[in-house]
């Protein structure tokens, strides 16, 4: 599967956990607007929720993922399982269930917990480079 970033950029997402914000905080489904006001969006990143990934040239991109299994001190993201891969322009009218089944968002499958996320982009040869290592809490 290949993805395009919209507005030039990836968002790696902790899908379930997203999509429980944004019910609790009834913002609606105009993600890529809430996430504009600073102090929501760094509440959104430190809590692991989202993973920007910026400056991001036009293509369609692999996703190439690994998991570690040695373990990180620090943490990146948590997920109760279900990681996904967007264009940030879809944050625009967000809904993962239809970018899941409209082939919008690459879905990471991982056991529940923390995890310590590193990823590179090749723009080059089109791919995003994700690593996953388990985190210590």
């Amino acid at each position: 599967m290949k993805i395009f970033p919209e507005l030039n950029s990836f968002s790696i997402i902790s899908i379930n956990e997203l999509d429980c914000a944004i019910c609790d905080k009834e913002i609606g489904l105009d993600l890529l607007t809430y996430l504009r006001e600073i102090d929501v969006n760094n509440e959104l990143i430190n809590s692991g929720g989202i993973i920007p990934i910026f400056d991001v040239e036009d293509g369609l991109y692999e996703v190439d993922v690994t998991i570690h299994t040695e373990l990180s001190s620090d943490f990146n993201i948590h997920t109760s399982g279900l990681l996904g891969i967007c264009g940030t322009g879809y944050l625009a009218a967000y809904n993962s269930k239809m970018l899941i089944e409209n082939g919008k968002m690459f879905v990471i499958k991982i056991g529940p917990g923390y995890y310590k996320l590193k990823f590179s982009v090749d723009s080059e040869n089109e791919v995003i480079n994700v690593s996953l290592y388990p985190a210590k809490v």
